[in-house]
């Protein structure tokens, strides 16, 4: 079956464009697990969100932890809390749609 490469590329730039959307809106949400407190720490975890047509958060989980238990806890509340998103645009097919982020953190012992 043919695929336009041009239709193929804007269907991944859309997505690309909405899952950045996604970052920006959990970067509004600011998150500091309390058992963390007094601790240095710094790393990535990569998670993989699910949202549906509407905008409503289908489920969220850790692709890849961090490798710190209440960071990973921390960054799945954060998620929830930042839902819902914005509806899913035209180009994205299907019901919902599943994205990967890659989220940085780091927390310092001086709060």
């Amino acid at each position: 079956m043919f695929q336009n490469p041009a239709e193929a590329y804007s269907r991944a730039s859309t997505r690309n464009d909405y899952a950045t959307q996604i970052a920006r809106r959990l970067s509004q949400y600011r998150f500091y697990p309390r058992s963390m407190n007094g601790l240095n720490a710094e790393g990535v975890a990569v998670i993989r969100v699910v949202v549906a047509r509407n905008g409503a958060l289908v489920s969220t989980s850790v692709a890849k932890t961090s490798g710190h238990g209440p960071i990973d806890d921390a960054i799945i509340e954060n998620v929830q809390k930042a839902a819902p998103y914005a509806p899913l645009p035209a180009e994205i097919p299907g019901a919902s749609a599943s994205f990967t982020l890659t989220v940085p953190y780091r927390f310092s012992a001086v709060r």
